[in-house]
């Protein structure tokens, strides 16, 4: 049994992930992500020109699906609930109070 071979599609893919992940965009406003996607959608279109429309559209379907995790993450999604060192301390005090 061969390994299959991995597609454009799936390396685009690893690209777009690697680009979100180091340039940071997970902890920008949402506005900003969708900018931030458009522009990078445009690069990718020319990095990759064998991907069809139909391939550039499932990308950046991808992309959108990962800027909006299901689970908010990042520093401002803690500080805005609450999930800081600081705040875990007050809480603790309150209960021991």
């Amino acid at each position: 049994m061969g390994r299959r071979k991995t597609t454009v599609l799936e390396i685009a893919r690893d690209e777009l992930m690697s680009h979100v992940q180091r340039c940071g965009v997970l902890d920008a406003e949402m506005e900003h992500r969708v900018e931030w996607l458009d522009e990078t959608m445009d690069y990718m279109a020319g990095r990759y020109p064998m991907l069809s429309d139909l391939q550039l559209v499932q990308l950046e379907h991808i992309g959108r699906q990962y800027l909006r995790p299901a689970i908010a993450h990042g520093a401002r999604y803690n500080a805005v609930v609450g999930r800081t060192p600081k705040a875990r301390e007050e809480r603790e005090e309150a209960l021991a109070a």
